[in-house]
């Protein structure tokens, strides 16, 4: 995270709140954040699985993850609960040594598995605890298990590519920070990498000094109008292409269209940035100026 970018103060209704400490121009990037574990949804195993979680913390559960997710307790549990179980076996594979959760003095405060253990339980921590654990080693008990469980199961984010969910991950300093709002002046996109997915928070529109620094956490957010104002931009590009010989008139309409289209739709991605995998609607809107223009 850069320190000089955001504070937390008080607040009156949350825990707290994460603030500008100085104005921030659209498309600034305000925190980096690395995941402290990921899983990805079935669709997106195979390389993903070696690239993205492999060296992190996959390779701690291998040669117990197909027995985990045979298991009659693991395939008892509905889809949901099935991604929080793998999600689960990560973060306990990513944590390595989990510090003395009964007490705080003999761990480093700021590090990411602490930050993670000072986050607030989540409304059923009090719930009897039903998620099944893979064989570690070494072993890590269910009360420990619990504790974790408690905090992230409302403290996950839904990892995105181009927008279209691939994962879920742990970022406890983005939980920690972050307040959520339906009417956010900053997201979150993803940046996938050999070594891990890191979470960068953007800054939607020009934040003010002293501004409380709010995120939306899910995909509905303004940056999906973007895409969806390219995706417009190209149902127009393909009516200019199949009308220009037949009909002109109709093809400098449809012309004229994406053209409008693919201005509001490049202005809105361009301060949200390239995210996830190579290429993706940035590098979409970038081909289609150009055929535009040609």
């Amino acid at each position: 995270m850069d320190s000089e970018r955001v504070r937390i103060e008080s607040h009156l209704t949350a825990r707290s709140r994460a603030v500008a400490t100085s104005s921030l121009v659209e498309g600034s990037t305000i925190s980096v954040i690395p995941s402290l574990a990921n899983v990805l949804i079935p669709s997106e195993k195979g390389y993903r699985c070696q690239s993205l979680q492999w060296k992190d913390h996959h390779r701690k559960l291998c040669k117990s993850y197909l027995s985990f997710t045979s298991s009659s307790s693991f395939q008892a549990l509905a889809s949901h609960e099935k991604l929080d179980a793998l999600l689960l076996a990560h973060l306990l594979g990513a944590s390595g040594s989990i510090p003395d959760i009964s007490s705080s003095s003999n761990y480093d405060p700021s590090s990411p598995i602490s930050v993670f253990l000072a986050l607030l339980p989540g409304p059923d921590a009090e719930h009897e605890f039903k998620i099944p654990i893979p064989d570690l080693k070494p072993s890590v008990s269910p009360h420990i298990a619990n504790f974790l469980y408690a905090r992230f199961s409302n403290n996950n984010f839904a990892i995105h590519s181009h927008l279209s969910t691939v994962g879920h991950g742990v970022f406890p300093l983005a939980s920690r920070l972050f307040n959520h709002s339906c009417y956010p002046n900053a997201a979150p996109k993803y940046l996938l990498t050999p070594n891990g997915v890191t979470m960068e928070v953007i800054a939607l529109q020009e934040i003010p000094e002293g501004e409380e620094e709010c995120s939306t956490w899910n995909l509905t957010d303004p940056t999906n109008t973007g895409v969806h104002l390219l995706e417009l931009a190209k149902t127009e590009w393909n009516m200019f292409v199949s009308s220009e010989v037949t009909d002109p008139t109709a093809a400098q309409v449809a012309r004229g269209c994406a053209e409008a289209f693919l201005h509001m739709g490049r202005k809105i991605l361009v301060v949200f940035g390239q995210e996830g995998d190579a290429e993706g609607p940035l590098s979409e809107a970038t081909t289609l100026q150009s055929l535009l223009e040609s």
